[in-house]
């Protein structure tokens, strides 16, 4: 297999207000995945220490949901390739070269057999954070806004969602060599479902949405 040329990416705008900082990671088949997490430097400085421990978590919550949307365009990078065989005879070399010519920078499906892979990348990105590291700080900040009989309810949630991220973190660095479809390609839509660690990845990442979810709700 030959790999073919990596795709440009763009951007997508923020979901919240406030300061932003933007980190873009291609995946699939020329998808663009924009994960805007919130960036300490940008909150407001006069801003109440409270708020903008919630602005962050709110930003990290955004951009795991987007994740989870995503989920399968996002973890798949299609930048992979190999020359349909019937094109390699010699029969058809003239049309091998016509097809080439005319279409290998626009539609390299023309010429070739998209191949495929699973990556992390992105979900390591996000999990593995600054910003995702600092919310479980956040969330302790918040505390004082939980009523008193949540309280202990509340620090459950602090300690679960400590567990899902590393966990995802753990599951999706084990995935870069130990899911076949992280390792061998496979032709664009045919994956055997062989990415085990990366599912499980995907499992605790909507768990630390889940949680997050909930202890925003108890502070709201």
């Amino acid at each position: 297999t030959m790999q073919t040329a990596k795709p440009t990416c763009g951007t997508v705008p923020a979901g919240r207000r406030g300061g932003v900082g933007r980190r873009a990671a291609c995946a699939g088949a020329g998808l663009c995945v924009v994960w805007l997490l919130a960036d300490p430097r940008a909150v407001v400085a006069a801003a109440p220490p409270v708020a903008a421990s919630s602005e962050r978590v709110h930003a990290v919550l955004g951009a795991l949901e987007r994740l989870i949307s995503t989920w399968e365009e996002a973890t798949e990078d299609c930048r992979f390739g190999e020359v349909k065989r019937e094109l390699l005879s010699a029969d058809s070399k003239a049309e091998l070269l016509v097809e080439a010519s005319t279409f290998a920078t626009f539609n390299k499906e023309k010429t070739m057999n998209v191949l495929c892979k699973r990556s992390p990348s992105v979900v390591r990105a996000l999990v593995d954070s600054p910003s995702a590291q600092r919310v479980e700080g956040d969330l302790r900040k918040l505390v004082t806004l939980v009523p008193d009989e949540s309280s202990d309810d509340y620090l459950e949630l602090i300690e679960s969602w400590s567990s899902a991220r590393s966990s995802a973190s753990a599951a999706a660095y084990i995935s870069q060599t130990g899911d076949l479809a992280s390792v061998n390609a496979y032709k664009k839509g045919t994956e055997d479902g062989a990415s085990e660690n990366l599912q499980l990845a995907r499992r605790n990442v909507t768990e630390a949405a889940r949680v997050l979810r909930a202890a925003l709700l108890m502070v709201s």
